[in-house]
Formats: structure tokens, C-alpha cells, sequence
């Protein structure tokens, strides 16, 4: 019974957390979503531990939307060794970095990704259609 308190709780702190917050975490949903269905595959550079990471991105339902495989941390390795070694991985895809921190436009720059800086609901539809115009340029 705790237990199903303890989630019972969780969940009304997610929706007050979504009220709070504009609806925040539906605009990133939805906007992942577009995304993916356009073809994009998705890949989270964080400075937490991997562990951590998927703990939050399940916590806030992110991950659906990011595969184990496809969370990788830069707390061993900067942002710009860690973008480096995806496009190295990855060399016949295109990439855009989306992100709220210095560093991060900084590690897209020194490996001439595009980037786009995320401040607010708004900065996501500039995502999906750089997304979409990136993809439809690779077809």
C-alpha cells in the first residue's frame, strides 16, 4: 500500500509540476515525438552519470523516447569529446544539438553541428523544423 502511495504522490507532483510549468513536459513530448516520426533518432549527452539519467528521463517519461544506448555522459569526458565520438559513430547521419548551456553550444560549434539554444516552449518548434529541414535535405 505505501508503495502505491509513494506513486500515487509522484504522479500528483508531475501534474502540479505540469500546471506549474506551462505544460513544459508536453510540449517536449510532443515535440520528441515529431521527431521521431519524421525519422530522427535521438541522443541525450548529459552531465549526470547514465544511470541517473535514465532514472530521470523514466521519472519524467523521456524514455520512450531515448534508447539506454543512446544516453550518453560527459562526466568522464567533455560535451565536445562526447558530440565528437557520436559523430565518429555515426557518420551518414546529420546531426542537430538542442540544448540550454554554454557548454553545449559550444561542443556543437567545435564539431560544426547546428545548435539551437533552448529557453523556453517556443525554442521547441525551432527543433522540430530544423529537424524536419535537416532531414528532408538527407532524402
Amino acid at each position: 500500500s505505501s508503495l502505491v502511495d509513494d506513486i500515487n504522490s509522484i504522479k500528483d507532483g508531475m501534474s502540479s509540476l505540469e500546471i506549474l510549468s506551462n505544460s513544459w513536459s508536453d510540449m517536449v513530448m510532443k515535440s520528441l515525438s515529431n521527431l521521431r516520426a519524421m525519422g530522427a533518432h535521438q541522443t541525450i549527452v548529459t552531465a549526470s552519470d547514465v544511470c541517473s539519467a535514465l532514472a530521470k528521463l523514466k521519472l519524467f517519461g523521456l524514455d520512450k523516447y531515448f534508447a539506454s544506448d543512446r544516453v550518453v555522459s560527459s562526466l568522464q569526458n567533455s560535451k565536445a569529446h562526447c558530440f565528437r565520438r557520436i559523430k565518429n559513430e555515426n557518420r551518414d547521419c546529420a546531426f542537430l544539438a538542442a540544448g540550454d548551456s554554454v557548454e553545449e553550444a559550444k561542443a556543437a560549434e567545435a564539431n560544426a553541428i547546428p545548435f539551437i539554444s533552448i529557453s523556453s516552449c517556443r525554442d521547441l518548434s525551432k527543433v522540430v523544423n530544423a529537424g524536419f529541414h535537416l532531414l528532408r535535405q538527407r532524402s
